[in-house]
């Protein structure tokens, strides 16, 4: 497997990074990457189709209005999806012990998570007021 295949990892390390990713630059208050960057990164830059685009290395959709920048990969008998929508500083990260599937590409498990996400996070916040 080519090097990006052989990224060892643990739940914790995915986590944080995604608090990073979601946070759009920061974590527990520490700077990883400028805002400027950050938003560079995360920009669509090449339309794919008429919702998809290519950020750097990202693809970028709107799900209900809303920016969803995601990166998936895989190989047999592995996959993986990193998804967060910037804006509400949500995400999640998909993966499984499979060859990369219907749930694995771009779009699909956030149209299906996205919901679920999403109310309980507003759900939260009305309780909050």
């Amino acid at each position: 497997m080519a090097s990006a295949g052989n990224i060892a990892s643990t739940a914790r390390d995915m986590t944080q990074w995604l608090r990073v990713l979601t946070g759009s630059d920061t974590i527990d208050g520490r700077r990883f990457v400028s805002q400027a960057m950050f938003h560079e990164l995360t920009t669509p830059v090449i339309p794919i189709n008429s919702s998809l685009s290519y950020a750097l290395g990202w693809a970028t959709y709107e799900w209900n209005g809303l920016r969803v920048v995601e990166h998936n990969g895989g190989s047999e008998g592995i996959s993986a999806l990193v998804s967060f929508i910037p804006e509400r500083r949500v995400g999640f990260v998909f993966l499984a012990n499979t060859s990369p599937n219907f749930m694995t590409q771009i779009g699909n498990a956030g149209k299906l998570l996205y919901p679920l996400i999403l109310s309980t996070d507003t759900h939260a916040n009305a309780e909050k007021h």
